[in-house]
């Protein structure tokens, strides 16, 4: 199957812009050459949200998390070079509580399914006890 190029970026939630934490909470993903655009935000993360926020209220994050899908619709509804030029748009650097990462690039043969495996991978992380690099992280500390 052929290989297409696609570029993507990931939502981050950062409340406090001074302290610099964020938290992944979706994914953004162009693929021209397969006329693909697509996003996924997380709809379930509020306790994780909770835990590294826990002042911040709640209901302003769902809300500017609403907002921001909203952002997201309109720009990847674009086709074609638009959809490119708005892409670049919705991910250029700002300031508020939502922001994207640097823009990437990857090669897939099917962007949903990559859109998918990179939601799964950067905002839906196993936890860190489940993790498999978990023990090597704990054994290079105690050595280290």
């Amino acid at each position: 199957m052929k290989q297409n190029v696609a570029n993507y970026a990931i939502a981050r939630f950062r409340p406090y812009a001074d302290v610099g934490e964020f938290v992944n909470v979706g994914v953004a993903l162009i693929c021209p050459e397969a006329k693909f655009s697509g996003y996924l935000l997380s709809s379930s993360d509020f306790p994780r949200i909770r835990a590294f926020f826990p002042e911040f209220d709640i209901r302003i994050f769902k809300s500017g998390l609403h907002s921001l899908g909203e952002r997201l619709e309109a720009a990847l509804s674009s086709r074609g070079l638009g959809a490119t030029v708005s892409f670049q748009e919705l991910v250029r650097p700002r300031e508020g509580l939502f922001f994207f990462s640097e823009p990437s690039t990857v090669l897939c043969e099917d962007p949903a399914a990559k859109l998918k495996e990179l939601f799964e991978h950067y905002v839906q992380r196993p936890s860190a006890v489940a993790s498999p690099t978990a023990p090597v992280i704990e054994t290079e500390i105690s050595v280290g």
